[in-house]
C-alpha cells in the first residue's frame, strides 16, 4: 500500500473510463460506470455546488428526469444515476461512457490551464517582490 501513486479521484476516473471500452461484458461496464459516476458527482473540484451538476445530468440519456429537489443532496443524485445505469441498454451505456470521458477530459484541460496561470501569476508576483526589494534596498 505504501507504493500507491498520489492520484486524484478525477485522474483515476479518467484512467478507468479509458479502460471501459476494453471491458468484455456489459455488467463490467455497468459496475465501473457506477463507481466513476459516484466519484464524478461527489467531486467538489468538478462541481463546486450541487446546482452545477444539473446541466451535466441533463445531458445524460436518463429515462426519468432528475427533479430539482434531488439536487439538494449529492447522494440522492448518485442513487438516481445508479438506478438509471442498472436500467440502461448498451447504447445508453456507451453514451454514459462518452459523457463522463468528455467531462473528465475538459476538467483535466481546465485544471492544467489554471495551474499554468497560477504558476505564471506566482512567477510575476515573485519578480515584482524582488524588484520592490531591490528598490527598497537602493
Amino acid at each position: 500500500m505504501t507504493n500507491l501513486k498520489n492520484q486524484t479521484t478525477e485522474q483515476l476516473a479518467l484512467q478507468n473510463i479509458s479502460n471501459l471500452t476494453k471491458s468484455s461484458t456489459t455488467i463490467e461496464v455497468r459496475y465501473n460506470l457506477i463507481s466513476i459516476y459516484g466519484a464524478i458527482l461527489k467531486s467538489t473540484d468538478i462541481f463546486k455546488h450541487n446546482i452545477d451538476i444539473k446541466p451535466f445530468v441533463d445531458s445524460l440519456p436518463l429515462k426519468i428526469e432528475i427533479k430539482d429537489y434531488l439536487l439538494k443532496a449529492r447522494p440522492q443524485i448518485i442513487a438516481r444515476l445508479i438506478s438509471e445505469l442498472y436500467r440502461a441498454d448498451d447504447t445508453a451505456l456507451l453514451i454514459f461512457i462518452k459523457k463522463a470521458e468528455e467531462l473528465l477530459k475538459n476538467f483535466k484541460d481546465n485544471s492544467e490551464e489554471s495551474s499554468t496561470e497560477i504558476n505564471e501569476n506566482e512567477s510575476k508576483s515573485n519578480k515584482n517582490a524582488q524588484t520592490k526589494k531591490k528598490n527598497w534596498k537602493s
